[in-house]
């Protein structure tokens, strides 16, 4: 299976003192564009796309190749890769994601369309700017999301979240520790999750069973994303 390339090793030059700083710098931009393009052909076979990235010269974002220093010079090429791993982990437990139909079903495609987006804890917009975070965290908020990983989807036998981790992991493995958990969540962008684990907490009796069923309750399944 493709993994993605971090394009992190470092490549020093060794050229003959004859050679003019012109030809020199005009050698070194030769080589590293021949390096970002094998980089950005094995990220396309992962992606699906070529992820953006950062071009820094001497410390110069967005500088010419050419311009490098012919002697202590450094040309750097960052990828743009959080948002791409983020957006194909998304992708996945869509296409992973059982999707019942009408009249059986009275929510066709709710669980699909449940699944959260939260950076530091926080929740956000998976389609809008992806702020830098310690940890991402992808998580189902609907109630029944902990039997779907069970294996009670006919559509999903093996369960979502833990496929869908494996399957990242194998891919984006080199670049972000990735594993699959069960974590407790805030009522923040998760009301119904929120209103159904209060009211089955509040059936069973006694104070301490009540907060042991809470806290049961709000255990859902989840991706969690650390960057290297």
């Amino acid at each position: 299976m493709a993994r993605i390339n971090s394009f992190s090793r470092e490549v020093k030059l060794w050229v003959s003192e004859n050679m003019s700083p012109a030809a020199r710098q005009k050698l070194a931009a030769t080589i590293a564009r021949k390096l970002l393009g094998e980089a950005q052909a094995q990220n396309k076979k992962v992606l699906g796309k070529v992820p953006s990235h950062k071009q820094v010269v001497d410390g110069r974002i967005g500088a010419p190749l050419e311009s490098v220093n012919p002697d202590r010079g450094r040309i750097l090429f960052e990828f743009e890769l959080v948002t791409d791993l983020l957006a194909w982990v998304r992708g996945q437990l869509v296409l992973h994601s059982p999707v019942g139909t009408a009249p059986e079903d009275p929510h066709p495609g709710l669980y699909q369309r449940s699944h959260r987006l939260l950076a530091d804890g926080v929740e956000i917009d998976p389609d809008g700017k992806i702020p830098p975070a310690t940890e991402y965290l992808i998580i189902n908020i609907q109630p029944y999301a902990r039997k779907i990983e069970r294996g009670h989807s006919r559509q999903a036998p093996e369960g979502v979240y833990e496929v869908v981790a494996d399957l990242a992991r194998r891919r984006f493995g080199n670049i972000a520790k990735i594993r699959y958990t069960m974590v407790g969540i805030s009522d923040s962008g998760a009301s119904s999750l929120w209103d159904w684990a209060v009211a089955n907490a509040s059936r069973a009796e006694g104070s301490a069973k009540q907060r042991r069923q809470y806290e049961k309750n709000i255990r859902q399944p989840a991706i969690r994303i650390t960057l290297k």
